[in-house]
Parts: C-alpha cells; structure tokens; sequence
C-alpha cells in the first residue's frame, strides 16, 4: 500500500500570488520582531554596566524602529540623548571638532555622595571649579563656563548589536515568507519572535 500526498497547482499558485502581494508586509512583520530583539540586546548591555550607567536615562531613550523606504525595509535602534551618540560613535568624531574642544556652560555642580577628591585645604576640586568649605558642605556650587578637552572612545554598543542580530532578522524574513507561502497568510509577530535567534 503506498501513500502520496495530491499538490493542488491552482491552491499553490493561489498563495503564492497572495506571497507576492504580501510579502513586504510579511518581511516588515519579520524586521518589527528583529527590530525589538536588537533593542533588547542593548538595553542588555547598558543595563550590565557597560558604560557605567549612573541613572538609566540613556538606555531608557533607547527605541526600535521599521520604516519601509520604496523597495527597502530598515529595522534598528536609534535615541535622541545626545550622549549616547557621542559614546557610540566616539568623540571627537573624525571630521567634526577635531580638536575635541567642547563648550561648557556655567552650571550648578552638585556632590554626588563624598567627594573623595577634594583637596579642603586649597578647596579645588579641578582647576576649574573651586568651591569654598560652605559649598563643599552644601553640597553645591557654581561652575563658570569655559572649555574643556573632551576624547570619548567609541563603544560601538548599537552597531554590534545590530551586527550581532543579522544572521537571526535573515533568518526570521525566510521564516515570515516560508509561513505566508504555507498558510496563505501573514504571519504575526508572535510567530515570528520564537525560534529566531532573538
């Protein structure tokens, strides 16, 4: 007794004209879902102390986005704290300050627990800011504007992670059509998520 299994070329033929309608938004579905994993991987990082994190703001600014740009789909992570710029890319970034001379405002500068670094006697902290006995132990005092030497190395946390995702967002894109030319319909982000390498 042998078993076949019957294809049907009119059902077959049927899904994949629905593919072929579809397919970006299926492939947009799949790089939602990487989109996400990426994010999670550098939220990941930030939070393990990678960059010394003191109040999370940074990591907390940190948003996945998709857009679909003609026949191209981006998927990334992006943040609008100027200083997560300047830690990723490094500064001076080439080109741009070359020196890495950067502008200070006057500012009230405030302890942050004790001050280990103080020298009372001469009450300096730095060159620049030298507060009197009374501010140290308020805890305040005000810092005059002026230029400071700035060189930050980058860490590259978003561009690695993006690297790392790569593999896994191809991966899932087969999987999103695979599952669109099989069952005739989008697939959700939900079955995108598992299994993918996130």
């Amino acid at each position: 007794m042998g078993t076949e299994r019957v294809l049907n070329m009119d059902e077959m033929l049927k899904r994949f004209e629905f593919l072929g309608a579809k397919a970006p938004e299926a492939v947009r579905n799949a790089m939602m879902v990487s989109a996400e994993a990426m994010l999670a991987g550098v939220v990941r990082k930030l939070r393990g102390q990678y960059l010394n994190v003191r109040t999370g703001h940074g990591w907390q600014s940190m948003q996945e986005f998709t857009r679909v740009a003609g026949d191209s789909i981006k998927a990334g992570i992006d943040t609008d704290v100027g200083y997560m710029k300047a830690h990723e890319e490094g500064f001076p970034v080439l080109g741009e300050l070359d020196d890495g001379i950067v502008q200070v405002r006057a500012h009230t500068a405030h302890r942050l627990g004790r001050i280990l670094a103080v020298d009372v006697k001469s009450r300096t902290v730095s060159k620049r800011a030298r507060p009197t006995k009374r501010e140290i132990a308020r805890g305040s005092w005000t810092v005059r504007a002026h230029d400071m030497q700035m060189n930050i190395r980058a860490r590259r946390f978003m561009r690695d992670t993006i690297n790392e995702q790569f593999d896994a967002t191809a991966n899932r894109v087969e999987r999103a059509l695979v599952i669109a030319a099989r069952t005739g319909s989008i697939p959700t982000r939900a079955q995108l998520a598992g299994g993918g390498g996130a």
